[in-house]
């Protein structure tokens, strides 16, 4: 059964204030030797146990750090995650997840109940996007307010004032797009994420530049607006296939979306890689023996390069900030 002793209980069965309690569990601060003796006898027969919570709150410090991504879920991040708590491990300190399911408005909530947890520094994917300047300066300032080192990891946003680890999605989906022309295949139709959101326009610029710096025309009927998700990637798939003539490759731009399409691809009793191509914005490792290109990031090493860097900034917080591009690689396979 759970000792609900708590701190007040045990000051008042000793006599003493809270604070002269709180000195002796901390250790911390003058407390005579007869009055610090009696407050140990009390907590001795009252078994009071205090929480790590409750120790860390009295030190001001603590051994948590916050996580927040906006897709817990998806294996990406799930990678990113292995990497992040590897680093922790090491550290002796505590992981505390907080998924935003891609929602600003969970997030802001997130956030400001991580406020209350006094935590040791900060990891997050925001869902937040850049077009709408009145959130960006609000959540600026409730970052700010948490008044602990914070890392942004895999972010859409560029802010000066945080260290942050990205991978160049405009770039990526560039290099990507270009190869295949090169290839011989510039009938390239592509499923987009939100648009809404930077991620997802940043890849479709990158596709869009490619088709330009070849001085190919981009054909509207071959770009499909989806929302990075498995289900909307099927269901506009099977769209596709259904039409008298569709793209010889579709550029699916991440993980969720290549899961779906290719299902759908299946479903169809197509075969991959000869009546339809894919190239996709990660690698599906579900996926590893069948035909498709893929974009290849490592999110394991962008959560252990993210996490270390928080911790060089909790041990340093005076250091200029930094930022840092994870590389990735194009893997062709026709």
């Amino acid at each position: 059964m759970q000792n609900k002793t708590t701190i007040d209980d045990i000051a008042k069965k000793a006599g003493v204030g809270r604070t002269t309690v709180s000195r002796v569990l901390n250790n911390t601060g003058y407390v005579n030797e007869k009055t610090r003796k009696k407050i140990e006898e009390v907590i001795q027969s009252c078994n009071y146990v205090p929480s790590a919570t409750a120790r860390n709150f009295a030190k001001q410090d603590s051994n948590m750090i916050g996580v927040i991504v906006p897709e817990a879920h998806n294996p990406y991040f799930a990678a990113a995650l292995e990497g992040i708590y590897e680093v922790l491990e090491e550290k002796e300190l505590l992981l505390v997840l907080c998924n935003s399911n891609k929602s600003f408005d969970k997030e802001e909530k997130i956030l400001k109940l991580l406020k209350q947890q006094k935590l040791k520094g900060l990891i997050i994917t925001p869902a937040i996007d850049d077009l709408d300047v009145q959130k960006i300066l609000e959540y600026k300032k409730l970052i700010e307010s948490l008044r602990i080192p914070v890392t942004f990891m895999d972010s859409g946003l560029d802010f000066n004032d945080w260290d942050t680890v990205y991978f160049d999605n405009a770039g990526g989906a560039y290099n990507a797009t270009k190869v295949m022309i090169e290839h011989g295949f510039d009938d390239i139709g592509i499923i987009t994420g939100n648009l809404s959101t930077k991620t997802a326009r940043d890849r479709y610029k990158g596709y869009l530049r490619a088709f330009e710096e070849h001085g190919l025309a981009v054909r509207e009927e071959n770009i499909f607006q989806g929302d990075f998700t498995t289900k909307t990637a099927y269901q506009i798939t099977q769209k596709i296939l259904e039409r008298k003539t569709y793209p010889t490759t579709v550029f699916t731009t991440n993980n969720l979306t290549t899961i779906g399409f290719i299902k759908a691809v299946y479903d169809a009793k197509l075969v991959l890689g000869k009546d339809i191509r894919c190239i996709s914005f990660d690698k599906v490792n579900t996926f590893e023996d069948l035909k498709y290109s893929y974009i290849e990031r490592d999110p394991k090493a962008m959560g252990h390069l993210a996490t270390t860097m928080l911790m060089e900034r909790i041990a340093n917080t005076s250091m200029p900030v930094r930022k840092y591009y994870m590389p990735s690689e194009i893997r062709v396979n026709l």
